[in-house]
């Protein structure tokens, strides 16, 4: 079986991390990026056998991110904060099997990892207390990876075709 298949997903997950200043002593800045949604695009091969189809997938990945920074001073003041968004590109490859239980319905459980790669993302701050507004920029860099596990109900739509009771 060869398919192509296309989905959505709301996300809520989030992470943070503190980084230390190399070049200044005890300046460091509290990191966090969240995930707000992932969609994919995906080729599917697989084989039936009876009512069950086994499969794998593979192409593209799109996740929408917010980010934030603080940056203290050594003495603990706040002195810039930023607050980048935007969508990341990667790839995906999954695996998973799909049961058909009934006229067009069938139920599924998949494995996807989701590569966003490694990105470095220059910020300019949006505030800087104390220092008139000057500017600062800063680099994240980070790898994003996503382990996804998926369970789900799913129908076919049969334009024109035989009603049966869906194999594959």
């Amino acid at each position: 079986m060869i398919g192509i298949e296309a989905d959505g997903s709301a996300a809520d997950m989030s992470g943070s991390t503190r980084a230390f200043s190399p070049l200044i002593a005890g300046q460091y800045s509290d990191l966090h990026t969240k995930f707000d949604w992932i969609a994919t695009l995906t080729g599917r091969l697989g084989f039936a056998a009876n009512n069950w189809l086994f499969y794998g997938k593979g192409g593209a990945a799109w996740v929408g991110t917010k980010g934030g920074s603080e940056t203290y001073s050594p003495l603990g003041l706040l002195v810039a904060n930023t607050s980048p968004a935007g969508t990341r590109t990667g790839w995906t490859v999954g695996a998973g099997t799909e049961y058909a239980f009934s006229n067009n319905w069938s139920a599924k459980l998949e494995y996807n990892y989701i590569d966003l790669g490694r990105k470095t993302t220059p910020t300019t701050n949006v505030n800087t207390p104390g220092f008139g507004g000057a500017t600062s920029v800063f680099d994240f860099d980070r790898g994003d990876k996503i382990h996804l596990v998926k369970l789900g109900i799913n129908y076919r739509f049969n334009f024109g075709g035989p009603s049966v009771v869906a194999k594959y």
